[in-house]
């Protein structure tokens, strides 16, 4: 080995250490760093574009803005559809309490009127008890009796007689048993046909105060006219409320029943209508 050989090997071996290198050694390790891609004086980064960096910033930003608007999109249906089922709730809990309400309120006029027509009754002396109670039944029996005779059939093929101009009424029609095959039954007189109006008797009390309350009450629930009138005359008065105004017996019947089935009414007796 020359002195040429240990000086580039003392010079390779010493280099890394910073100290002094032949030119032509220096050379040779600069080529063979720039060839392997590191080191070298000269070596720069690759540098970045500026598009790719903008582009890249811009999609990241719509990403979250387009997230932030779909998640406040959903939050505000999320509310509306809960305010809207609250609301439903609300108005059904609205309409049941209005119900019970007008429910619990025409017992309420109801019960009143009827301690008011107790208490009032309690406090009248004991002649005047007796005398009401009696006119009270009477009341009723004719109320009843009329009833039964309005309710009684007429008799097919029954004809109604009238006399005939000039005679008496005696004379226009043949004694009973008269004509033949016994034809009594055809000559009979008809039963005469109701023609209205009528009107159901809702309640009775012994003074004309809770008996107007009572009207307005049940004019209220029941959308029917309701009118008060005295039946019997001076201390013997009692005010009967009236509901409606019908043609025919049947509509009244009919109004009746439905009445008592909803439990609007705690009475409901088809009447003559009152004047």
């Amino acid at each position: 080995m020359n002195d040429s050989d240990d000086l580039e090997k003392e010079s390779s071996s010493a280099a890394p250490e910073g100290r002094w290198l032949p030119p032509r050694l220096r050379d040779k390790l600069g080529d063979a760093d720039a060839a392997s891609g590191g080191g070298g004086d000269d070596w720069e980064p690759p540098k970045r574009s500026p598009a790719g960096m903008i582009i890249g910033i811009v999609v990241v930003v719509l990403v979250i803005v387009a997230g932030g608007w779909w998640f406040q999109n959903h939050q505000a249906q999320v509310k509306a559809e809960a305010a809207r089922v609250e609301a439903a709730k609300a108005a059904r809990e609205k309409v049941v309490a209005d119900s019970l309400a007008a429910v619990a309120f025409a017992d309420s006029v109801a019960q009143a009127a009827r301690a008011d027509s107790i208490a009032a009754f309690n406090k009248l002396p004991k002649w005047k008890q007796r005398q009401v109670i009696a006119a009270m039944e009477k009341a009723a029996a004719q109320a009843k009796a009329a009833a039964q005779a309005n309710a009684t059939p007429a008799k097919p093929g029954a004809t109604t007689s009238t006399p005939a101009a000039g005679k008496p009424a005696a004379e226009s029609s043949p004694p009973a048993g008269a004509g033949s095959g016994g034809s009594s039954g055809s000559a009979a007189a008809e039963a005469p046909q109701e023609s209205g109006p009528f009107a159901l008797d809702a309640g009775q009390f012994l003074f004309e105060s809770p008996a107007n309350r009572a009207a307005e009450t049940l004019k209220g629930s029941t959308g029917l006219d309701a009118v008060v009138a005295p039946v019997g005359s001076g201390e013997n008065a009692t005010y009967h409320v009236y509901l409606g105004r019908f043609t025919s017996r049947a509509a009244a019947v009919k109004a009746a029943n439905d009445l008592l089935e909803k439990g609007t009414v705690e009475e409901a007796r088809v009447v003559a209508a009152p004047k």
